[in-house]
């Protein structure tokens, strides 16, 4: 991502520069950050585990969404574009923002070689502020991999990793929760072809 301006913009300021560029931009307390692409395996487990998600929620409560549904942040004075998430009833949306929602249960990121640290990090921590959310994945793109965290009591939360061949379960989404097979999240890709996986 490439900062677009010097000085802090308010969060109308944010909204007309992304309405006029076209682009998807994250507000982060006054700084903004333009959205760059992705490697074509970035691409490639962004749709397939928006289609997994789909398939497992469309007769339930809970919807999934792309990357094109800004989050707003409250306790951490952010907007971000997370590659997927899912919220559970009517979205709820902030007074200042129409286009933004503000009650996940899941966030989803495909992590790039430029932006890792960054969403491991402070956007994690930004993310465990939302009330209401359950679980945050994080699916990397350069090798077979996922790390979720789960909110457990009060403020802690569980971090788990996942490898090839095994299934990562997500209770709280839907009525008995779904699981996500971590090869079908790589079909297709240089990743898991390398394993010796079929695509």
């Amino acid at each position: 991502m490439t900062a677009v301006a010097a000085a802090r913009l308010s969060y109308a300021d944010y909204l007309q520069l992304e309405a006029e560029s076209g682009g998807k931009h994250e507000f982060w307390s006054g700084e903004v950050w333009a959205m760059g692409g992705g490697s074509p395996d970035h691409a490639r487990i962004a749709l397939a585990v928006a289609g997994e998600l789909h398939a497992a929620l469309k007769r339930g409560p809970c919807r999934s969404f792309s990357s094109d549904l800004k989050l707003w942040l409250a306790a951490a004075d952010m907007a971000v574009y997370p590659d997927l998430s899912v919220t559970c009833g009517p979205v709820e949306r902030p007074p200042h923002d129409p286009h933004a929602a503000m009650n996940p249960r899941l966030v989803v990121e495909v992590l790039s070689p430029s932006t890792r640290a960054f969403d491991l990090s402070a956007k994690r921590l930004a993310y465990q502020r939302v009330d209401g959310l359950a679980h945050i994945l994080f699916i990397e793109s350069e090798r077979v991999g996922v790390e979720l965290w789960t909110r457990a009591e009060g403020r802690a939360w569980r971090v788990q990793a996942f490898g090839a061949g095994e299934r990562v379960a997500l209770p709280g989404l839907g009525a008995e929760g779904i699981e996500l097979e971590v090869d079908a999240l790589y079909l297709g890709t240089e990743l898991l072809e390398g394993q010796g996986a079929g695509s």
